[in-house]
């Protein structure tokens, strides 16, 4: 994929599960020109857990419990490269590093590998491990990839490696006993912040002095967690609305919550952290910050079930995408956000029969840095 300046904007990638009779599935990785223009298959690869890397190049993927790379456009023929085999069979999504040098794949019993991505196809992975891993926790990366968080519901617990200190120095250990559930986690992208949704609150810890703050805005489950640019708040979205939690203890808006509306998908903030998209059952509202005025984006022309939102690098478009709907609502949408107008596309890819299987669609949306965007669902 070309850096230059003449190709941003130009393409976006989505990765969709598809049945293919006795074969038992195919992931196919479809490409639209975003300035128009009919779609092609990229890449065909056997139905599994798969992961493209944030420079949209290159993807992993699991098959019988093996783990393979490789380019995202391969010529034909071309071989994937073996990473490993897994004792029990990936159970965890993989998980490319910010930049792409290491590849993280859990399993089952604890186990949890880092494979090197690059030119050494001999590297060994490093392996990490921890008792009891949540099945709803994938691991995750901060956004340096010199820390790796992953955690446990029986346990209560999030183990967090530093993983530029040498090999044999212990894990950082952050517990919570009196959690209900311990799920995701998510590093501020510039501090020393770590968010971890724990069923109906959040955990926050900073990280240099491992002692949790619990932020209390909903009656409900938490399902999305997102901080913003200036490092001062902490948004969390659940079903009774999208909480606007401060990070200085002593600081919170009178009700608890910024918006009291359905949160189904998102938040996603602007990169100037002046707006905020989420998605809810019909539509998708557009917030302003952090005044909290909110109007419909699409009040015309209302999408269903859309389950996850992303503004571009430069906050002049932004992305929607759908599940749990009909096919024929089952639709990406590119915004113009200067304009309010936008371009849609089936989520169905091209050459397939429209199935209509209620529960796929898109539930993460990432536009890399030329301006691509990477959707990924299942389905």
């Amino acid at each position: 994929m070309s850096r230059g300046l003449g190709d941003v904007y130009k393409r976006q990638v989505l990765a969709g599960a598809v049945a293919d009779g006795d074969a038992g599935g195919i992931t196919r990785f479809v490409s639209w020109p975003l300035a128009g223009g009919a779609p092609r298959v990229i890449a065909a690869l056997p139905a599994g857990w798969s992961a493209i890397d944030a420079q949209g190049e290159r993807v992993a993927f699991e098959r019988d419990g093996v783990v393979f790379l490789r380019p995202l456009e391969a010529p034909p023929g071309a071989r994937a490269r073996r990473l490993g085999e897994m004792s029990e069979g990936v159970h965890w999504p993989l998980q490319f590093s910010p930049g792409g040098e290491l590849l993280a794949v859990g399993e089952r019993e604890g186990r949890l590998s880092l494979y090197p991505t690059g030119e050494d196809p001999g590297a060994e992975p490093r392996v990490l491990g921890m008792p009891n891993p949540e099945e709803q926790f994938s691991p995750a990366f901060d956004p340096s990839g010199r820390r790796l968080a992953w955690g446990s519901g029986a346990d209560r617990s999030v183990t967090v490696w530093q993983l530029d200190d040498p090999p044999d120095a212990d894990p950082l250990v952050l517990r919570r006993p009196d959690a209900g559930q311990t799920k995701q986690a998510l590093f501020h992208p510039s501090t020393d912040w770590l968010a971890v949704m724990l069923g109906s609150t959040v955990g926050i810890w900073a990280l240099g002095q491992p002692r949790v703050r619990v932020i209390r805005r909903h009656q409900d489950r938490v399902t999305r967690l997102a901080f913003t640019p200036d490092v001062r708040w902490l948004l969390s979205c659940a079903p009774d609305g999208i909480g606007y939690g401060p990070l200085e203890a002593g600081r919170s808006p009178a009700n608890g919550l910024l918006v009291d509306e359905y949160c189904y998908g998102g938040p996603a903030l602007s990169p100037d952290g002046r707006r905020m998209l989420f998605g809810k059952p019909g539509g998708v509202p557009l917030v302003s910050l952090p005044e909290g005025v909110v109007r419909p984006l699409d009040p015309d022309h209302p999408q269903a079930a859309v389950s996850t939102v992303a503004f571009d690098p430069s906050g002049r478009r932004a992305a929607t995408a759908t599940t749990y709907s009909e096919a024929k609502d089952k639709v990406l949408r590119i915004w113009d956000l200067e304009t309010g107008t936008f371009r849609s596309l089936s989520l169905v890819p091209p050459g397939e029969p429209e199935y209509d299987f209620y529960d796929w669609g898109v539930w993460g949306l990432v536009w890399t840095p030329d301006g691509s965007l990477i959707a990924a669902g299942y389905g």
